[in-house]
Order: structure tokens, then sequence, then C-alpha cells
């Protein structure tokens, strides 16, 4: 029999791919059984939902006060879990480097105007490439830096734009503000933008009639709240129901959650949160129109995998505290328990990363705290 090398090496690159592509499949399927695996232990221990308390900053602390740690105005963490909170109340650094056992590592970001300055800064985010993006209300200055602390350049944004997050492709999300005493419907729009920030396309979008024409508002949050968590993004906003828009990293729509909200026709907690909300506006003659129930939530925040916690307008167990809903990535309902984190306008003061709760909370004497737990 005459040997045939193209048809030798065809069935052998056959069986070789064969092979191949069957090792990769079992690989594939490993890890999405592997993953299944971590939902399903994520899901057992928010089902739990215990809280042992492992660290605790209170900015009344007398050494913390020596160093200029005065207050925690936002706060993000890395992957090491070091946390880096944004103090705007200090008139010297207002960027301090905490580690997991509660030391000051580092301060930096002082009050000015200079290189590496901060003048008034609102936004902390730090990217996936460990750089620290701090964002300055009312000028436009994004200011950059690592995570020692070095100063590494200064970009210039919009003011109308606010950013909410740092992507791992090296784009961003911004939220954009729509005002003015001539525009009719205010609001906010959710875009996705490139490493420049230009706006690529519109996610979501919230509008709402001009309270100074009117003189009247709708006592809602009217915040478009954006969280990322893992690669997934979320936007979702009260007025619209219980519902989140999921988009991937590319901010491509994926699809929509739904959760079936409890009734909550009480107003009573509703119209002392909006009123603590839009105090300014109030004494400026603006009148706050309530809707006849309660929104299905306030606000949300997010773990690394998916699972929303999201605050409802029902009264915790503890005074101060709220119900909040655990939400699976599939929208499943997984738990209801009793949180206190400080928040305003929309933004609350907390993530989960790493199985561990970081929470911020204003004690009675109005000072504030932040407080590390292991969930398990």
């Amino acid at each position: 029999m005459m040997f045939k090398p193209r048809l030798f090496i065809n069935s052998f690159m056959s069986k070789k791919w064969f092979a191949i592509s069957s090792t990769i499949m079992f690989f594939l399927s490993c890890s999405e059984i592997i993953s299944a695996v971590k939902a399903t232990e994520i899901e057992r221990i928010y089902s739990r939902f215990n809280l042992q308390e492992i660290l605790r900053l209170d900015t009344e602390n007398k050494s913390l006060i020596d160093k200029g740690l005065l207050d925690i105005y936002k706060f993000t963490v890395d992957n090491e879990g070091n946390i880096y909170i944004l103090c705007k109340r200090n008139q010297g650094d207002m960027i301090f480097m905490v580690d997991q056992m509660g030391r000051i590592l580092r301060s930096f970001g002082r009050n000015g105007q200079g290189p590496g300055e901060l003048e008034n800064p609102e936004e902390i985010l730090l990217s996936p490439g460990g750089n620290l993006f701090v964002q300055d209300i009312g000028n436009g200055k994004l200011t950059i830096f690592n995570k020692e602390g070095t100063f590494l350049g200064l970009k210039r944004l919009s003011p109308e734009i606010t950013l909410v997050s740092s992507l791992s492709n090296g784009n961003f999300l911004g939220l954009e503000s729509i005002y003015g005493g001539e525009v009719n419907q205010w609001g906010l729009t959710l875009n996705y933008c490139d490493a420049n920030f230009r706006k690529i396309r519109e996610l979501d979008r919230l509008t709402f009639p001009n309270p100074v024409a009117s003189k009247t508002m709708e006592a809602n949050p009217h915040v478009i709240i954006c969280r990322v968590s893992g690669d997934r993004i979320y936007s979702a906003y009260p007025e619209r129901g219980y519902e989140f828009l999921v988009f991937d990293l590319k901010g491509e729509f994926i699809r929509k959650i739904s959760v079936q909200a409890k009734s909550r026709n009480s107003l009573d907690l509703y119209k002392k949160i909006m009123e603590r909300d839009y105090g300014d506006l109030i004494r400026l003659g603006i009148k706050l129109i309530y809707p006849k129930s309660a929104l299905p939530f306030y606000s949300y925040f997010t773990d690394e995998n998916g699972f929303l916690l999201v605050m409802t307008y029902e009264p915790g167990k503890k005074p101060g505290e709220y119900m909040y809903d655990v939400i699976s990535p599939e929208g499943k309902l997984v738990n209801r328990v009793s949180l206190g984190p400080y928040f305003s306008t929309g933004n609350i003061l907390a993530k989960v990363f790493r199985n561990q709760l970081y929470l911020v909370r204003e004690k009675e004497s109005g000072e504030k705290e932040l407080v590390v737990y292991r969930i398990y």
C-alpha cells in the first residue's frame, strides 16, 4: 500500500486537534463548574450574612486626628486591602492610605492649586492598573497619582461630567448633568467614554422638570446610580422602578434585572430622607411634591461578583439602620439584612470586596467611622 503523507498528516492533525479541543472543552467545563460552585458558595454566605468586625477607623480617634484624618468623605479599596480615604476637611493632605491593620501608611494630595494639589475634590477612583483618579468639582480638574502618592499628571474634564468608574479596558463611565435656567428638562445621562473621556455612547438617561422654573420639584432621588461589579456595569434609578440595566465592559447592553418589590406605602421615612437631601432647595423656596407611596429603593452598592445590596426605605432592626435586599446576579432575592451606612443624595459609602463589607457610618456626634466586617 502506498504511503500517503498528506493523508497521514491530516489524520494526525485531526486527532491532535480533537485532543486539544477536547482538553479545552474540559477545562472550560471545569471553569463553568468552578464558577457555579463559587456563585453557590457566595449565595450561601449572603443567605447567612453573619458579620465579624475586623477594623474600625473612628474620626474621633485622637491618633487619627493628630495625623490629619478628620473625616471620611469618600473611599476606595485596592487588591491588597489598602483603603484610600478622601478627607476634604483637612487643610493639608487630603488623601490617606490606610492598611488592613488600620495604620496610616502615607498621605498625599495637599490642599492647593499647584501640580499634585487638590482644591475641592469630590470623587476618588482606583483604576484596575492601580492609579488613583481624584476629580475636583466645578473646575474639571482630574489629578492622577500612583498608589504610593506620586503625582503622575493632570487632565481636564467638562465641569458637567462626574466620573463614576475606571474600567479594566482603559475606558471610563461618567455622569453628565443637564441643567440650566432655560432648560425645560433637567437630568443626567450615564455615558460610556474612551480613555480621553470622549463620549462613545449613552447608556442611560434620567430627566425631570426644571425645578427653578416651576418652583416645585418631585421628591425623588433624581440620581442615576452606576456600579461596576466584575465584568458587568449596572445602572438604575428609583423613579424607573426596581430595575437594573446590565451592560458588559464594552458598554453593550446585556439584559435587565427586574425585582418584585415589596409594597412600601409609608412615606414617613421617605419624607425624612428627601427633606434632608433637598434641604437647600427647600430653603430657596422650592416646594417638594411627594409621590403616593415610597419608591422601591433609595440606592445600592455591589460586590465584585455581581451581587447587589439595595437599600430600601424600610427601617432596619436598629436605630439608623435600613433594610437592604441582597439580590443575586440573576435577580433572585437572596436575603434581607439590616445595615446602617451613612449616605447622602443617593451615594452610599459602602462596598463589598472579597467577602469583606466596608461601610461608613455617621455617629450621633456627627462624626464618621469606617467599619470593616468579614461576611461569613
